[in-house]
């Protein structure tokens, strides 16, 4: 083992996969951050829908009596 120089291979592999990683790491957070997003706009359509509802709800019971 004396001629071969190890540390040269060790420091570059982790550094490179280290990378990819973190950049796959990245890409997925990405993905679940844009999904949470849509159903969230999603849920504040439907309170708002379920709101909109309740209140015509109401101005028509007050209406009627």
């Amino acid at each position: 083992m004396k001629g071969i120089n190890t540390s040269c291979l060790i420091d570059n592999l982790p550094r490179r996969s280290t990378v990819a990683t973190i950049s796959q790491i990245e890409t997925r957070y990405q993905i679940v951050t844009q999904y949470f997003a849509r159903w969230e706009s999603y849920l504040d359509q439907l309170a708002y829908i379920s709101y909109t509802s309740q209140a015509l709800t109401t101005t028509t019971i007050l209406i009627r009596s």
